[in-house]
């Protein structure tokens, strides 16, 4: 499916058109007039192949680092109506964006940077984010997730630092950090398996999150609350 997909930017025009795609993206500049199709009501960007690779590890701290890249996309504005689906989007950079109405499913999404944005009504079902910081904390950017699923997302070594998340929805969570953040009606299921919820107050912020989550579904194993009062958790129901 991936390589069907990612088949029709391979050739001269399509690399042609992927320039332009971005080139409007990171500035939030509409996409109308390029002859995209639409897909299950989304324009249809599936396959894109817009990543990019590191080519020099700078400095590491704990499971983060920060790396030189070979070129980054840096996504500013409104994203709207887009389906992304299997496409190559690893070390995007996004600061100060909207993400509305958008599909990551099955997409490359490793070591995103996410600053000062939204992502509302979107998913990333079983898309890679491994190693992203998925918010940069309430002084260096918070990042609100408002209806979102990231089920069966891969989020080994990814960091929520200070996000809103609201009615968001995790299957199968796995290595992934949740500090300092207000975690709002939202339902982990499956294996919930390395992973610390860390409400403690810092300096920047010294009130504790809030956390009201249901769990009642999930197993746990090698999970970890820190701050957080569970008097609205629901906790595996086993």
């Amino acid at each position: 499916m991936k390589a069907r997909l990612a088949q029709r930017w391979s050739d001269a025009a399509g690399t042609e058109r992927v320039d332009e795609i971005l080139r409007r993206v990171q500035y939030g500049a509409s996409l109308e007039g390029m002859g995209l199709g639409v897909y299950e009501g989304r324009i249809d960007l599936r396959g894109l192949p817009a990543g990019a690779e590191p080519t020099a590890t700078l400095a590491r701290s704990g499971s983060l680092e920060m790396r030189r890249l070979s070129r980054s996309v840096v996504l500013r504005g409104t994203l709207a109506d887009v389906d992304l689906s299997d496409s190559q989007l690893a070390f995007w950079r996004v600061t100060g964006a909207a993400l509305e109405n958008c599909r990551f499913d099955q997409a490359d999404c490793r070591g995103w940077v996410m600053k000062h944005s939204t992502v509302r009504n979107g998913s990333f079902v079983g898309a890679n984010l491994r190693g992203s910081l998925l918010s940069a904390g309430t002084a260096d950017g918070r990042v609100a997730w408002e209806k979102v699923s990231l089920a069966k997302a891969d989020l080994r070594g990814a960091v929520f630092l200070s996000a809103l998340l609201v009615d968001c929805t995790f299957a199968e969570a796995k290595g992934v950090e949740f500090c300092q953040c207000d975690i709002l009606r939202s339902v982990f299921t499956g294996g919930v398996t390395d992973v610390l919820f860390d409400g403690r107050g810092i300096t920047a912020r010294p009130e504790p999150g809030e956390l009201d989550a249901d769990f009642s579904h999930a197993i746990f194993t090698e999970v970890e609350f820190r701050g957080y009062g569970l008097d609205r958790v629901q906790l595996p129901l086993d």
